[in-house]
């Protein structure tokens, strides 16, 4: 699933060469507003994972105001786009706690930079919640934590098996055991943490999701039954 962003800008044919650009990096442009107004009524079903904001833009509310309004709404990184940088301008950004921001005109180079650095501030509250992202080779992917059925330990890699693929990943398993804080993933062994709404049947030494046979260590095996109601 890739990256969900939404752009607000009023210069239209600036809004589409960010959204070339981001399309570039292989993000997912959710939706371009040139107004404060048109945003907030859509932005919860749209659901973005990072919104780009133009501080200056039309309708009665700036940037900074929607980007406050939007988080009430659904806490969502902000990426501040703007031109203007002075002293008071900047202690209202602090004020939102901005993910990012560049000034115009951007460079390709920082526009990635602070998308990669919204998604990260992101995936620290988001990790804890429904879904994680991962590095991938342009950007970032969002998984959602129901589609993972286990993560299996590869050295100092992680490969994240889904219902649908299975991703490598350069972090280890100790990472996602105190990154996902989610009772419905358990370590089972140390190379294995399983997500327990998808084992089909558990003993203390193995548990089966799908046609996947994973052991249970003896340090777990007495939990593994508690779990599953042993």
């Amino acid at each position: 699933m890739s990256i969900r962003v939404v752009i607000v800008e009023d210069e239209m044919l600036l809004a589409e060469d960010i959204a070339t650009d981001l399309h570039g990096f292989g993000y997912e442009v959710a939706g371009i507003f040139i107004s404060g107004e048109q945003c907030l009524d859509v932005i919860h079903d749209l659901k973005p994972d990072v919104v780009v904001m133009d501080i200056r833009i039309k309708g009665s509310i700036d940037g900074i105001e929607t980007a406050r309004r939007i988080n009430d709404i659904l806490p969502t990184p902000i990426v501040y786009l703007t031109s203007n940088s002075d002293q008071a301008t900047i202690k209202r950004l602090l004020d939102v706690f901005p993910s990012a921001f560049i000034s115009k005109p951007y460079q390709k180079t920082d526009l990635m930079m602070a998308i990669e650095m919204a998604v990260r501030k992101g995936a620290a509250s988001t990790e804890t919640e429904k879904c994680l992202f991962i590095k991938a080779s342009s950007g970032y992917r969002k998984i959602e934590l129901a589609e993972i059925l286990f993560l299996e330990a590869e050295g100092s890699y992680t490969r994240i098996q889904t219902t649908s693929e299975s991703h490598l990943v350069s972090y280890n398993l100790r990472y996602f055991e105190e990154s996902i804080n989610s009772t419905q993933f358990r370590r089972i062994h140390r190379s294995f943490i399983v997500n327990t709404q998808h084992v089909q049947t558990a003993s203390s030494s193995q548990v089966s999701i799908g046609d996947k046979n994973i052991p249970v260590s003896k340090t777990y095996s007495k939990e593994v039954l508690e779990w599953f109601g042993g």
